[in-house]
């Protein structure tokens, strides 16, 4: 076990829930291994180690990342990217490599949220470049890739960013995907991108009303006008 592994487990020991980590048993995929840690705990332990370890470099902290996602362990993976989120000043340029291979490992929406919206979208936010990998994963056959770009289409139009056009762009061959995993998450990206520019979400439900799935018509259009959602009802 590396030094960092080790100052991080020291501290999720003292947060040990056996009540809460039943309950999760029941909820985390198969495979994976649980401590039972509750989110709040694991974001604050992360700050803590953040402030009390500044000079680690950003590499040591995706290495660490890599360990969790090696071993399965939800809690050590959590605790890692939020940690990692810290450090986004000084993600590098390769980063992008070990978030798709991360990927890889995702099984449950908490942790492909988190690296979506907590690492990645600030790679994409700096390098629109990346939306061509982001679209490649629209087109993935594993249900977790193709809500990542939806996570990270809904955090480029949060936290003073305005992205409406590429979430455009990620959400539509996604309109009508077959899990529902995938198409809560089409809503959550149009709900959020509707908060900057409610036209174009209207114009894009209405235009692709036939195609889109209508649990998506429902919760993309929720942040928009009374009227227009009435209209998007009506005709979807």
């Amino acid at each position: 076990m590396s030094p960092l592994h080790e100052i991080l487990s020291s501290r999720l020991a003292a947060h040990l829930d056996p009540a809460y980590r039943k309950t999760l048993l029941a909820l985390v995929p198969t495979g994976w291994i649980v401590r039972g840690v509750r989110v709040p705990h694991l974001r604050a332990i992360a700050r803590e180690v953040h402030r009390a370890h500044r000079n680690v470099p950003v590499a040591d902290v995706v290495a660490l990342v890599d360990d969790a996602f090696a071993t399965h362990v939800r809690e050590d993976v959590c605790v890692g990217l939020f940690w990692l989120a810290h450090r986004k000043r000084s993600f590098p340029p390769e980063l992008w490599q070990s978030v798709d291979r991360w990927l890889d490992e995702v099984a449950d929406w908490e942790i492909c949220d988190q690296l979506a919206t907590g690492i990645a979208t600030e790679v994409v936010a700096r390098d629109l470049g990346k939306m061509e990998a982001l679209m490649a994963c629209t087109a993935s056959a594993n249900p977790w890739r193709r809500r990542f770009p939806m996570a990270v289409a809904a955090a480029l139009n949060q936290k003073g960013r305005a992205h409406v056009d590429e979430a455009l762009q990620l959400c539509l061959p996604l309109l009508d995907d077959p899990a529902p995993i995938v198409r809560k998450a089409v809503g959550w990206a149009l709900r959020e991108a509707s908060k900057h520019d409610p036209e174009a979400i209207f114009t894009f439900l209405m235009h692709h009303r036939a195609a889109t799935h209508r649990s998506i018509l429902r919760e993309g259009a929720k942040k928009l006008p009374a009227e227009m959602q009435r209209l998007i009802r009506e005709e979807g």
